[in-house]
């Protein structure tokens, strides 16, 4: 086959098939900013915090960190147990908001993104994990 028609054909395939991945990764990851106020975890993702996070994520585990929505908003926290289709917080000690024996358990349904890494401000250390 000709190089030039070679070339011509990939540049055209590839197109399509960059923006198939883009959407994927659009529906199915995304970022969420630690808003000013935050206090939950505040050693590990203080406010300003950017969290690359997985927006579908799978059935909760022990020592994830998941946004999930709450009376206040959206709440980032560690999951220190799960039963059955309740998952239970920890917070900091520090925080303003409950931890999950006084929040009692958010439903599964409740889960907004597990946080699969986190870039923090300048000054307050480099990226860390959140699994």
């Amino acid at each position: 086959m000709n190089p030039t028609r070679l070339s011509y054909v990939l540049r055209r395939g590839l197109l399509p098939v960059a923006i198939v991945l883009g959407v994927m990764l659009g529906v199915n990851y995304g970022t969420i900013r630690v808003p000013a106020g935050m206090d939950t975890l505040p050693d590990e993702f203080p406010p300003g915090s950017l969290c690359v996070v997985d927006k579908r994520p799978g059935p909760p585990r022990v020592g994830e960190v998941l946004f999930f929505l709450h009376r206040d908003g959206v709440l980032l926290s560690r999951v220190a147990r799960v039963e059955g289709g309740a998952v239970y917080f920890d917070h900091s000690d520090a925080s303003r908001f409950p931890d999950g024996e006084e929040l009692g358990p958010v439903s599964v349904d409740q889960i907004h993104a597990l946080l699969l890494t986190a870039f923090v401000p300048d000054g307050a250390g480099g990226p860390v994990g959140g699994r």
